[in-house]
């Protein structure tokens, strides 16, 4: 709600007893599962995945990195740079504190229009 997000993917908990457990409801959300389930969701919304930007610091991400047009890794591990860096995808790095803000300064006005 805070984000105005209408729609959200992500690997669900079973829940038994209004508590989540270590079991997961199928699909697994990850590596490929996540890219087809974003390309699932732009699909039944007619989003262009071209012109999606992904926005990550995860190697796992990299099938989604592929598909959409704006990949931009996000503080990555050496390795990972490297790889990011030779696919000619964007790296950035955000330090300082946006590491230890609150998601309610992260979305002011002042971070909305930081550039890097």
């Amino acid at each position: 709600r805070f984000l105005h997000a209408h729609e959200a993917v992500g690997t669900r908990a079973v829940i038994r007893a209004g508590l989540s457990t270590e079991e997961l409801v199928p699909p697994i959300v990850f590596r490929e599962g996540k890219r087809e389930r974003v390309k699932e969701v732009l699909a039944r919304h007619g989003i262009d995945v071209g012109r999606c930007y992904l926005y990550s610091d995860s190697v796992a991400d990299t099938p989604l990195f592929e598909e959409v047009g704006h990949p931009v890794v996000v503080n990555p591990k050496p390795a990972f740079r490297a790889e990011a860096l030779r696919r000619g995808w964007e790296v950035v790095e955000w330090k300082g504190r946006w590491k230890t803000e609150t998601a309610e300064d992260a979305l002011s006005e002042e971070w909305l229009s930081w550039e890097g």
